[in-house]
């Protein structure tokens, strides 16, 4: 049974005050006892002294005129009357010697011997000739000593006596203490009522709140509201309330933050592994579980290594534990293994936690599978580096190789040749039996001359029917390339005109070569690619089935390219050149937005093709220009719809030239500003040419005209130098896919595959994809399927500006 008294701990608050206040209650009552007797033994003192001395005087005066008139009798009646006052003991004439002359009180004549504190006193007054009052504590009385004088017998010489009264003093220290027993009761149950009150008023605004306090910071530590059972209305106490209250909701928020926080680490997808410093794991969550397939308790306790496969390179851990051990993060990739033996690839940042001191105490692993990841960026790879349909390398593996032989050539002084072959009528083909039928002609092609690709040849395919061979820089001379060149370009002429064998058919074909040689003068893998191209052109031009090398001393294609390049000069200052518009189609079908295109119209010549005179833009400053008229010119289209409230987007072809100038940014921004449209309607469209060099540079001013609300896409994907890391780093919006893709689905499931992958690719990105080259209701159908937009003669032709806005009825 718990007693009553268990709530007083020797501890507690409440016991040590009511300990305090008894102490301190009995010590005041005590000393206020002894302060009222001591004033009454004083007040009697003071009284008795007063009463001996007025008394003492009224002797002396008396004694000396009865002693001068030598009156016996009236000596002996003075002193008689002295000695029967109620407290005079005793009355005694002591002589100049000491002896008793006088004596009055009968029953002290025994004790009336003169004592050695008397004598003193006898001596003393003598001398001195004047009253003197002491007090005998061992007797409890007053002696008053009285100088009298009495007529000698010589003359002028008297006697000297000293009268000595004893006088009792009546009251002592318990007779004063039982005189002031009734105001020492009065002043003690006073001093008792103050204590209580004290006790009461500590009770009821210091105890009970305090009491109520720890109630509520209990009920909190067991998790409960905090909450008062009785208000509080002292005010430090109230403060005290209040602030154990913040301290209470703080500690609320921070468990909620950190439940919160417990319960996003248990439920992450990525898996959170933590160690001690020794490597010991100690934490992992349920996506570690599932991830590695071993239990918790199979994982808790052991080291990180069990999962690996052995497969990850020592350089990794290296770099890991020295990164780690010097406070840094770290940030790479595991080849490790499952539970059940299958291997995974995983990308793990590992961080070290730190005390508050500065030490490394654990390590935090955040751990993300990125299998998946890698087998897309793969896949990717082969987009960007080979041609999807052909699987040879594509234009960018292509010049790569080319810019190696260059270096090689610039080094040996030797000279190679680039060989273009691009098969005659090829549309004639795709026309009439279908671009399936085409894709397989260009399989038998790429067939054929992967059989006989010679050593140190280097067979690509640049897209659509031509393929490239790189023929290694190994000759001493350009005469002996030249010779060699001629004698394999025609070989190959007589290789492909064997008949080739497309769905059980035979085919006969013929082809047109451009070669060009290199090592004379210092050229760039592109110039080179485009003096082959130029005498492609040519032996196109001239009926094809035949090949041409290139020559400096082609004037006529030369001088052809410089005079186009001055009009589009003058086409650009004096308004030649006239805006088209193409639409895009969203993933519903409908009007979403539009893309510019840019058309000549020369003076002379009418109508010049794009393909004529951009890539002679692009070959000069004029690119710039170019981009600049139709930005302007696009943007002014664009202020129109969103004066009348039409959101429409309008992309823009931008060259990765452009980009690369100096004030890219600072002329977009102007255009901006002057035409007033609405950045975040605007589309640029950059080609994967922009990642050929200057990336860093390209990606800070794409970065910049992002912040404005600009959006970017990546033009022609798949045709050109795209890599996965590249495109990450890209403020990219948009990924337009090549209309080389487009073309062979929904029948084609190569192209089905890589368009699927590029969608995936690009929704794990959050970009928006546009298919390019739409021309029939089933491709249509599949880029709606797939969610994606679409551009293409399936919707319309270009159209001049104007005519287009007029045919949609846009701002109107």
């Amino acid at each position: 049974m718990t007693s009553p008294f268990s709530r007083f701990s020797f501890a507690s608050l409440r016991f040590q005050f009511v300990l305090l206040v008894m102490v301190l209650g009995t010590f005041t009552i005590a000393l206020s006892t002894f302060a009222i007797v001591q004033d009454q033994v004083r007040t009697s003192h003071e009284h008795s002294e007063r009463e001996l001395r007025t008394m003492s005087i009224f002797v002396q005066a008396s004694a000396n005129r009865a002693l001068r008139y030598a009156l016996p009798e009236a000596l002996e009646e003075i002193m008689a009357e002295t000695a029967a006052h109620r407290r005079v003991q005793r009355v005694v004439m002591y002589r100049r010697d000491g002896a008793i002359a006088h004596s009055v009180g009968a029953y002290l004549q025994d004790d009336a011997s003169l004592t050695d504190k008397m004598a003193v006193k006898l001596e003393q007054t003598q001398i001195s000739e004047r009253i003197s009052i002491s007090f005998m504590e061992d007797r409890n009385t007053y002696v008053a000593a009285i100088p009298v004088l009495a007529p000698g017998e010589l003359l002028g010489v008297p006697n000297r006596y000293v009268m000595m009264i004893e006088y009792l003093h009546p009251i002592t220290a318990a007779d004063a203490f039982a005189n002031r027993i009734g105001r020492i009761l009065v002043a003690a149950c006073a001093l008792v009522g103050i204590y209580f009150l004290l006790f009461w008023y500590w009770r009821t605004w210091v105890s009970q709140p305090s009491q109520a306090l720890i109630q509520a910071l209990k009920k909190a530590r067991d998790g409960e509201a905090f909450k008062l059972d009785k208000e509080i209305k002292t005010q430090e106490l109230r403060v005290i309330v209040d602030a154990v209250a913040d301290m209470v909701a703080q500690r609320d928020i921070h468990e909620e933050k950190l439940r919160k926080l417990t319960a996003a680490v248990e439920q992450s997808h990525e898996g959170i592994l933590i160690t001690n410093r020794q490597g010991t794991i100690e934490y992992v969550n349920d996506a570690v579980v599932k991830a590695t397939g071993y239990s918790e308790d199979e994982l808790l306790g052991q080291n990180p290594r069990m999962l690996g496969s052995g497969q990850t390179p020592a350089s990794t851990f290296a770099s890991l534990w020295k990164a780690i051990l010097n406070g840094q993060s770290w940030t790479g990739e595991f080849y490790n293994r499952r539970k059940d033996g299958s291997e995974y690839i995983e990308l793990q940042t590992v961080t070290p936690l730190k005390d508050k001191s500065g030490e490394v105490t654990h390590f935090l692993g955040i751990k993300q599978d990125i299998t998946e990841q890698k087998s897309i960026q793969e896949r990717l790879h082969f987009l960007a580096y080979f041609d999807t349909l052909t699987h040879l390398p594509n234009r960018t593996s292509v010049l790569d190789m080319l810019r190696n032989e260059l270096e090689v050539a610039s080094r040996k002084q030797s000279w190679g040749a680039v060989v273009l072959i691009n098969i005659d009528r090829m549309k004639d083909i795709n026309d009439a039996r279908g671009f399936q039928y085409g894709n397989d002609v260009l399989l038998a092609m790429t067939s054929r001359l992967t059989e006989h690709q010679m050593e140190r040849h280097f067979l690509g395919h640049l897209g659509a029917d031509t393929f490239c061979i790189v023929i290694s820089a190994q000759f001493r001379d350009s005469m002996q390339i030249r010779t060699v060149l001629d004698e394999y370009a025609n070989k190959l002429m007589a290789l492909c005109q064997e008949p080739f064998d497309v769905r059980g058919e035979r085919v006969q074909l013929t082809v047109s070569i451009g070669a060009a040689v290199f090592g004379e003068l210092q050229r760039s893998a592109d110039d080179v690619i485009q003096s082959a191209e130029t005498a492609l052109h040519n032996a196109k031009r001239k009926g094809g089935n035949q090949h041409l090398v290139y020559r400096p001393a082609d004037g006529q294609e030369i001088e052809r390219l410089y005079q186009t390049e001055a009009d589009l000069r003058v086409a650009i200052e004096q308004g030649q050149l006239i805006l088209y518009l193409q639409a895009q189609m969203d993933q519903a079908g409908e009007l979403a937005g539009a893309e510019a295109l840019v058309r000549w119209q020369h003076p002379q010549s009418g109508m010049v093709s794009p393909a004529e005179f951009i890539p002679i833009a692009e070959r000069s400053d004029l690119i710039a220009d170019l981009d600049r008229w139709v930005l302007r010119r696009s943007l002014e289209v664009l202020k129109r719809w969103q004066d009348r409230g039409q959101r429409l987007t309008m992309s823009v072809n931008i060259s990765p030239r452009h980009i690369q100038s100096a004030r890219f940014v600072e002329s977009v921004t102007e255009i901006l500003k002057e035409t007033g449209a609405d950045p975040t309607l605007l589309v640029l469209e950059v080609t994967e040419g922009l990642l050929v060099e200057d990336v860093e540079q390209s990606i800070q001013k794409m970065k910049a005209l992002s912040e404005l609300g600009i959006q970017f896409a990546i033009d022609d994907l798949g045709t050109g130098y795209s890599s996965l890391s590249y495109i990450r780093q890209l403020p990219v919006h948009e990924l337009k896919i090549d209309q080389s893709f487009i073309r062979g689905i929904p029948h084609t499931q190569s192209d089905v595959t890589m368009v699927k992958t590029i969608v995936s690719f690009a929704q794990n990105l959050n970009l928006r994809v546009v298919a390019e080259g739409v021309e029939t209701r089933s491709q249509s159908k599949f880029c709606e399927k797939l969610g994606i937009w679409g551009q293409g003669y399936f919707y319309e032709k270009p159209i001049e500006w104007h005519l287009w806005q007029r045919k949609w009825g846009v701002a109107m």
